[in-house]
């Protein structure tokens, strides 16, 4: 179980790697609007990191390994279509 959580993991870094270079080209694309951006990217992680918990542990704090893999799979799944929201900005 431990690997595949490694796996989950590692590729929820790539999904936080791509985020984050999508973020930084918007940034300079449109630095006067910066700072709603990054207003709107605290809300949407915090919303994330919501979401993940109750999908993970809709009881409350239960825990076990399948509860770990449904949160970094949440999570990752979650930050791909963030990216993907915001390349949509960056192609306009």
């Amino acid at each position: 179980m431990d690997e595949m959580i490694d796996c989950l993991l590692y590729h929820q870094g790539l999904a936080e790697r791509d985020l984050g270079e999508a973020l930084t080209i918007l940034r300079s694309r449109y630095p006067q609007a910066s700072n709603e951006l990054d207003s709107a990217q605290a809300d949407w992680s915090q919303y994330r990191e919501s979401h993940c918990y109750f999908v993970a542990y809709p009881y409350g704090a239960l825990s076990g390994s399948e509860a770990r893999l449904d949160n970094v799979s949440c999570k990752t799944e979650m930050t791909r279509r963030r990216t993907a929201e915001l390349s949509d900005l960056i192609d306009r």
